[in-house]
């Protein structure tokens, strides 16, 4: 069992126990998950793992990596093709290096998996269930995705990625504690969310629905007004903005559940 954590600086375990990888070994790991399984030419290798604006890593040096991180994976050339964990193989004729997908997992799928399970007991409002379930997601991160990797251009989309999936296990785990009415836990933090994210609707919404359940229900009507000018502000009108406004200025927005959230 082969566990990569790019949630954060690389981490490697092997058999529920951490490998060390030194930053050359980091490189190449990062470099080969990032490729999704597909070989990796051993020039376009030497790039990845040259320093930026560095020339490249020689082949030689590059065989030496691919050979101490399969010692690291506790693989070896002798082992069935079936269950290598690196594989080798030829690209136009020169030698590649891949990841064989199915034989190493990482903390990021993993965390995904969790999200996606959070997200569904969400949606069916079962609201104290994707709560925990959704902490544990988020405790999965240990810092930066693919840390170790920052600024490269190899790494950069699925960094981006993985970004946006944490952003949205911090919106759904708030809205879980909304809905398991926390709401009192959770107004300090929905007011730096709206701060770090203005644009987002669902946001605004469940800060005007915290503030409103907590009491403060001017506090909902300035909230409603706010989010209602930043979704002018991007040339929208919500509809669902407006029936939010009105609902806290009459009083009748209801106490449970998560009214009026977009989807």
């Amino acid at each position: 069992m082969i566990e990569l954590g790019i949630l954060g600086p690389s981490a490697l375990m092997v058999d529920d126990e951490q490998v060390g990888l030194g930053p050359a070994l980091a490189m190449l790991a990062l470099a080969l998950i990032c490729a999704r399984g597909s070989l990796v030419p051993i020039a376009r290798l030497g790039g990845l793992l040259a320093a930026p604006d560095g020339d490249p890593i020689v082949a030689v040096t590059v065989r030496s990596h691919v050979s101490h991180l399969r010692k690291a994976f506790g693989d070896s050339p002798g082992r069935g093709r079936g269950s290598k964990v690196l594989l080798s193989g030829k690209v136009n004729g020169s030698a590649a290096y891949a990841l064989r997908a199915e034989a190493v997992d990482t903390d990021a799928a993993r965390f995904e998996r969790e999200l996606d399970e959070g997200q569904a007991e969400l949606r069916e409002g079962n609201y104290k269930v994707a709560s925990e379930m959704l902490r544990h997601a988020l405790s999965i991160w240990r810092g930066d995705p693919l840390a170790d990797a920052a600024g490269r251009p190899f790494a950069r989309d699925w960094a981006e990625h993985l970004g946006e999936r944490r952003r949205q296990a911090m919106i759904a785990r708030v809205a879980a504690d909304v809905g398991a009415m926390r709401h009192a836990d959770v107004t300090g933090e929905l007011e730096r969310m709206v701060r770090q994210w203005p644009d987002n609707e669902v946001v605004r919404t469940l800060h005007a629905i915290a503030l409103y359940r907590s009491g403060r229900p001017s506090g909902a009507a300035v909230a409603c007004q706010d989010a209602i000018r930043a979704a002018q502000a991007q040339g929208l009108d919500s509809p669902r903005l407006h029936v939010l406004q009105r609902d806290v200025l009459k009083g009748t927005l209801p106490e449970t559940g998560l009214p009026h959230l977009p989807g």
